[in-house]
């Protein structure tokens, strides 16, 4: 897949690619078929997840196509299409967690079971994540560049798959705060833009973000776990 853009993303020029790709069939399979009611399947941050296999490409063919980005946007994609709603974020943080530990014992391209590789994206979903990702990164095309090359290849991925399990596991727990997955899911981008780009800071901004998740985890448990001590002597726990 050619990405010609200076000044654009990557990953955003992947996924223009892709929807161009998914346009294209479309257009092939409605002039080769009778007129039928248009499907309304779409997905974007934020929108449930309905799927439409009839107009949009495989996950299988995603990766296919893309198979020269690596792990990045597998990364990427997994964040862009989770949901910041209670319970609906906990498949996509399993992912997440399953493609962190591939990075963690060292496999070179990522790996996904059959059954998520049949899944289908419509050619409007694929659209409206593209839209979605250039109102959300577009001030970052003039700031992301290739920099910090050891940070992102070689021994070093395995630092950024303990963070994406780490944020992948938090992503999956069911919080009831409307939109606070985002707090896992920003860094989940941010480490799937910082692979593709080759760009070492955004890497280290992604290690900040996860280490900061794991002080904060450790002291809502100490929190927690004083604010119970009480209970737990009055029932002879300890």
């Amino acid at each position: 897949m050619h990405i010609s853009s200076p000044t654009q993303l990557r990953l955003s020029a992947l996924l223009a690619a892709l929807v161009a790709t998914a346009e294209e069939r479309r257009a092939a399979r409605a002039a080769a078929t009778p007129a039928v009611p248009p499907a309304a399947a779409t997905i974007s941050p934020g929108d449930a997840v309905v799927i439409d296999s009839a107009d949009g490409l495989t996950i299988a063919e995603i990766l296919d196509a893309t198979a020269s980005a690596g792990f990045g946007f597998v990364i990427a994609l997994l964040a862009l299409t989770a949901i910041p709603f209670v319970g609906m974020s906990t498949p996509f943080g399993v992912a997440i967690v399953f493609v962190g530990a591939q990075l963690l014992i060292g496999r070179t391209r990522p790996w996904l079971p059959a059954r998520i590789r049949r899944v289908a994206l419509s050619a409007a979903a694929l659209t409206r994540i593209a839209r979605w990702l250039r109102r959300a990164t577009g001030w970052m095309s003039h700031l992301v560049r290739e920099r910090g090359g050891a940070l992102t290849a070689g021994p070093a991925l395995a630092m950024v798959g303990l963070g994406l399990v780490i944020l992948g596991a938090g992503l999956a727990l069911p919080l009831p705060i409307p939109g606070s997955n985002l707090v896992f899911i920003v860094p989940v981008l941010i480490y799937g833009i910082g692979l593709l780009e080759k760009d070492g800071l955004l890497m280290v901004i992604g290690h900040v973000m996860a280490l900061a998740h794991v002080v904060l985890a450790i002291a809502a448990w100490q929190v927690v776990s004083a604010a119970l001590a009480p209970l737990a002597r009055w029932i002879g726990i300890s």
